[in-house]
């Protein structure tokens, strides 16, 4: 193994970790203990601590290795060591904040205004951990993975799949917290994917990617079957060589661009990649076109 790759596995797994221990610090001092559960499997570990006083950070571990092992199983080597590590990781980070500092919280939960704090600041929080841990090419398991399982046997976009997920979740959560705490989580939920957004990607909606690479098939094959992206194959011709070369062209969304430079990065390190801003993208996955044209 040469000495560029064991430096960016280091990278990797550093990124992986401190985006974990920091997602933990959002879950243990505002989401646990206002009663925010905003999606995910966090989201049903926080169910679980108020309802049967369980440790969020076993919930997590409990809920997200079945899971896991499923997607192992359907999608095969796609879900790797880093993932699986990201899971534990972020597991152990609450457990051991739990620990120390309780999930009792750092607000008074006095008012309806530290609820809001909570969701805001506890959202801002997640959402710069899980950021990084999009940086380090992992995520933290969970619905992501059962949103993708949605995806790949039904004809729902992988959005819309994340969001039937996550909202079943927020829907529980109302049903034992109350309304209230349910619009308290979408606002968490928010909070979270426009950091993530800013973190992995700027500010901007979504990113356009060029990818030239002579590896193309496999890399078409990744994008297509693992991630349930679509894109455009283009026959083009080099400038300097005028040698036939084909370029794919994707869409994607700002919180998965960093797992498309990894695909990438892994399949051909040699190949020449071009990223761009997209700041509106209409059809299938993103805007629909006639819900656009009603804007006019």
């Amino acid at each position: 193994m040469d000495k560029e790759r064991v430096k960016r596995i280091v990278k990797e797994y550093a990124l992986i970790t401190i985006g974990s221990f920091i997602t933990a610090i959002g879950l243990v001092l505002f989401m646990t203990p206002s009663k925010i559960a905003a999606g995910g499997v966090s989201g049903i570990a926080v169910i679980f601590y108020h309802l049967f006083g369980i440790d969020p950070g076993y919930s997590i571990l409990i809920l997200s290795l079945p899971i896991f092992l499923i997607g192992l199983k359907i999608f095969g080597k796609r879900y790797g060591f880093k993932s699986l590590y990201g899971t534990i990781a972020l597991s152990v980070g609450v457990s051991i904040y739990g620990f120390f500092l309780g999930y009792e919280g750092v607000l008074a939960y006095t008012d309806k205004t530290d609820i809001l704090l909570s969701a805001l600041f506890g959202g801002v929080i997640i959402g710069g951990g899980l950021g990084i841990v999009m940086k380090g090419g992992a995520n933290t398991g969970g619905t992501d993975i059962l949103a993708q399982i949605l995806h790949r046997y039904s004809p729902l976009p992988l959005g819309t799949s994340l969001f039937i997920v996550d909202g079943a979740v927020i829907a529980i959560a109302a049903l034992v917290f109350g309304v209230e705490a349910a619009l308290y989580a979408v606002i968490a939920v928010f909070a979270t994917g426009q950091v993530i957004n800013l973190i992995t990607s700027g500010a901007n909606y979504a990113k356009m990617a060029y990818i030239i690479s002579s590896k193309h098939a496999e890399i078409r094959e990744k994008l297509l079957h693992d991630m349930g992206l679509g894109g455009t194959l283009i026959e083009s011709r080099g400038m300097y060589t005028d040698m036939e070369k084909n370029l794919i062209m994707t869409v994607v969304r700002n919180r998965k661009i960093s797992q498309v430079t990894n695909v990438v990065r892994t399949i051909d390190p040699n190949a020449f990649m071009v990223i761009t801003n997209a700041s509106e993208v209409l059809g299938e996955g993103f805007i629909p076109m006639e819900s656009y044209k009603r804007k006019f």
